[in-house]
């Protein structure tokens, strides 16, 4: 039985398409990823706590990333059974994705295609994957 799912995602949030020979279902992951994270007083490329002065760059590009991890992994948790994976997306985004599943056994046999798109609407979205599954 064929399992295909379509993946739209940037940094903000992803709409997962997964599209059975019985039925379509949407899914809606918002991602947890802080924009721009400013420390009090933070007006120069250092911070000052008290009489120390820091460089929050380290930290906030770990926090950064690690809040990146967490999202994937969610994304990764609705794609168990998936024959075909298509993934598009307006950023990097989808490239890290790419990269997280190439990390994992279990998706080493599957169909994946990456594809770059712009922002689109939610209906825009589900004609672009029902598209290219219907292409391939």
């Amino acid at each position: 039985m064929k399992n295909q799912i379509g993946i739209w995602l940037d940094s903000k949030s992803a709409l997962i398409l997964n599209i059975t020979e019985s039925e379509e279902k949407l899914i809606k992951v918002k991602s947890e990823i802080e924009s721009k994270v400013r420390f009090y007083g933070e007006n120069k490329k250092y911070t000052r706590m008290g009489n120390l002065f820091i460089d929050p760059e380290k930290t906030k590009e770990q926090r950064r990333l690690h809040q990146m991890k967490n999202y994937m992994q969610e994304i990764i948790g609705h794609l168990k059974g998936a024959t075909d994976i298509y993934i598009t997306g307006p950023a990097q985004t989808k490239l890290f994705l790419s990269q997280e599943l190439e990390k994992k056994k279990s998706f080493s046999k599957k169909n994946i295609a990456i594809e770059n798109s712009d922002n689109m609407t939610e209906k825009q979205i589900c004609a672009k994957i029902r598209k290219y599954f219907a292409q391939s």
